[in-house]
């Protein structure tokens, strides 16, 4: 394959994405509820989306985070359905700082006065106040009435979908939450969102630590993800947790590493769905080559119907994306047992 196909191959692929990345969008606009409303202890989700939010950053942007919050409150919904709104709402920031000579985003977090507590669709009697906050290029009043219309953006075309504020407007409906944005020209944007709290917080938070990651002990993993973020990310999730992490962005760059490293490596974690070599396929590889460990995938598309499509005589766990720490620990200490 030449070098013209190969590229031409590459912009199919970020166009199939983006086509994805949108329906999934449309799909969350369409049906806004969240999925799996579980008990969330608050301060344990503001730090660990920070985390997310620190490391998606683009090195130039200085970011503040202050996070004040009891350990006993706790918010009842969707774990990665308000991370993503997070996300969102960073991302929104980051093009909003394209021209600012000190670029700074602040996350805040604390509990909701009595006057952010009435913004409340519903009478709550505790509620959670987030606050992301830019020095960026502020908006028009005009602007403002619209951000979170449907398909409305300001970026060029190409760089956005319109949905992303749609979603986290989405996201805050479905959690029984407010939204308020304060900006103007030149002077920045603050998005402030208060959400409100389980009133048996703190039997619920009690109940959810039960589910803290289980350690590993000095494993090697072999990670492969086309997506970086989430490779990054979850690879320093897992060596905080005592694991060692190589990792790999396509199945070429893990055929390497297991020629090379191989002896240390304990198990895979590999997505599904990737460009030029699938993980079913960069596994089948890595078996040709004599070379066989306990494997996992992780799969942004549906769960069930990507195992049914793993080729025959080809067993091993799938997770959807994201994937929350202590379920993956979980799992990987399963599988790591049972090949012992």
């Amino acid at each position: 394959m030449n070098d013209e196909a190969r590229r031409r191959l590459a912009m199919m692929d970020r166009e199939i994405k983006q086509c994805t990345e949108m329906i999934n969008r449309l799909r969350m606009f369409a049906h806004p509820e969240a999925d799996e409303k579980k008990p969330i202890p608050a301060a344990r989700f503001m730090l660990e989306s920070g985390e997310l939010i620190r490391m998606s950053l683009p090195e130039n942007v200085d970011f503040e985070r202050d996070i004040r919050l009891p350990e006993d409150v706790a918010m009842l919904g969707d774990a990665n359905q308000l991370k993503q709104m997070l996300i969102n709402l960073s991302n929104n920031a980051v093009h909003a700082l394209r021209n600012c000579a000190q670029p700074r985003i602040r996350l805040r977090a604390r509990l909701a006065t009595a006057e952010e507590l009435a913004r409340l669709p519903h009478e709550a009697d505790r509620a959670l106040l987030l606050c992301i906050e830019d020095n960026g290029a502020g908006m028009s009043e005009e602007v403002r009435a619209r951000i979170f219309d449907p398909f409305f953006t300001t970026k060029p075309a190409g760089e956005g979908t319109g949905l992303g504020l749609s979603m986290v407007h989405a996201a805050v409906r479905a959690h029984g939450g407010a939204i308020t944005v304060h900006s103007a020209p030149e002077a920045g944007t603050r998005i402030e969102i208060t959400l409100p709290l389980t009133a048996n917080s703190a039997t619920q938070t009690a109940a959810q630590r039960n589910a803290e990651p289980v350690p590993g002990h000095g494993e090697t993993l072999l990670l492969i993800d086309d997506d970086t973020f989430l490779l990054q990310t979850n690879a320093e999730l897992l060596r905080s947790i005592g694991y060692q992490v190589l990792t790999a962005e396509n199945g070429e760059q893990a055929l390497r590493l297991a020629a090379e490293k191989g002896e240390r490596i304990a198990a895979i974690v590999s997505d599904i769905v990737m460009p030029e070599m699938s993980g079913p396929e960069t596994i089948q590889r890595l078996a040709d080559a004599g070379f066989q460990r306990p494997t996992m995938f992780i799969t942004g598309y549906d769960q069930d119907q990507q195992a049914n499509k793993l080729p025959a005589g080809l067993k091993a766990p799938v997770l959807r994306k994201p994937v929350h720490i202590a379920e993956l620990s979980r799992a990987l200490a399963q599988l790591l047992a049972a090949s012992r």
